[in-house]
């Protein structure tokens, strides 16, 4: 289905606030496990998979057949999945949660995993692109400036993680990755007060947040601050670093 059709879908149809240009990637991101009670909104670059993994060791769904994390996160319920009458009281009925990062840890993690890595489809299909922005190369500042120029919308890796949330009437617990056992512990059990926390850390470390220093110069640090001031403000960053 393509995306502009997602919001004839009976939970986006009701909910015309969060119709947007890639409503199908942001519908993806949902996660929702009718059997536990929960909705997990998955923000990319955000240790998604790992909690994913860990939520599915803790709480197995029986929908879940593959041990391949990419299938895993299709296999899951989307929002787009429920018919009028279940979308009316869906949210209602769900402990909603998601794990959120510093934007700008998050952005250059992003770029260190999809661009800088010519394995990744989105190398193929922006690196031609974002290069433009810096006389051919694929440098950080030149992703910066495409981000400025309207690519923040383009792909969920570093679209506005306030814009992914939008897709929720409401979200019931904010976590952090930087304090994912803590908050996960606090997730896992707001799900089941029985269960005890096991976290299966998978998917692909940059260590981003080490290398802030080393890919941000002013120029860099100003776009991402201006971009994703929303994700500063509404989850709590301080612009400093």
């Amino acid at each position: 289905m393509k995306s502009y059709k997602y919001k004839f879908q009976p939970y986006y149809i009701i909910r015309p606030r969060t119709w947007q240009k890639h409503l199908k990637a942001i519908d993806l991101r949902t996660a929702v496990s009718p059997e536990w009670g929960y909705t997990y909104i998955r923000i990319p670059k955000a240790a998604n998979s790992t909690i994913i993994r860990t939520l599915q060791h803790n709480f197995p769904d029986t929908r879940i057949t593959s041990d391949h994390i990419g299938t895993i996160k299709k296999e899951y319920l989307h929002f787009s999945d429920f018919t009028f009458w279940q979308s009316l009281f869906l949210s209602n009925r769900l402990f909603i949660f998601t794990i959120v990062r510093n934007p700008y840890s998050r952005i250059l993690s992003a770029y260190l995993n999809k661009l800088a890595d010519r394995n990744m489809a989105e190398f193929a299909k922006y690196s031609e692109q974002v290069s433009r922005y810096d006389e051919g190369q694929l440098s950080f500042s030149g992703f910066c400036r495409y981000l400025a120029d309207g690519g923040e919308q383009e792909n969920p890796h570093w679209m506005r993680q306030s814009r992914i949330l939008s897709v929720s009437d409401r979200i019931d617990y904010i976590g952090k990755v930087e304090y994912l056992e803590k908050d996960l512990d606090n997730i896992v059990r707001r799900i089941s007060t029985s269960a005890n926390l096991n976290i299966e850390r998978k998917g692909e470390q940059t260590n981003a947040t080490e290398k802030l220093q080393a890919y941000y110069d002013n120029e860099c640090r100003h776009i991402v601050e201006e971009i994703y001031a929303q994700d500063f403000s509404d989850l709590g960053y301080a612009k400093e670093f």
